[in-house]
Order: C-alpha cells, then structure tokens, then sequence
C-alpha cells in the first residue's frame, strides 16, 4: 500500500502521517510510540527526502497528552 494514502494537509500546514492508520493497515496493530520506533520512522521518512541529514523535515506531534 502506497504510504501517501495515510498524509493528510490540514489548515495549509505541512503534510502530516497518521502513524495509527498506517500501522493498523500494514501491521493490523496500532503504533507504539517507544522511541526506537519514533526514530526508525523519521528514518524511513527522510531516507526518500532530497537531503535525509536536513534537520526540520520531520516534527512529531504528539496529540493524546
């Protein structure tokens, strides 16, 4: 499944991932947020940027707080 269906813009914001669904879609679990896992998913992302080592491409936001 193309990764690119779980991004979502919204009010003209950066596109953001819903961890969540992309895990409960490909792994049939919800995501775990230890940070081993937070990192080798900011490693996934960058690995398709342009330039992976560039410090703001990727922000977590954690919502349920």
């Amino acid at each position: 499944m193309n990764i690119l269906k779980f991004f979502t813009v919204l009010r003209m914001e950066k596109p953001n991932l819903n961890n969540n669904e992309w895990a409960q879609y490909d792994n049939k679990v919800l995501f775990y947020p230890e940070e081993i896992i937070i990192r080798k998913l900011d490693n996934y992302l960058r690995s398709y940027a342009d330039n992976p080592d560039e410090k703001v491409l990727t922000k977590l936001v954690v919502y349920n707080q």
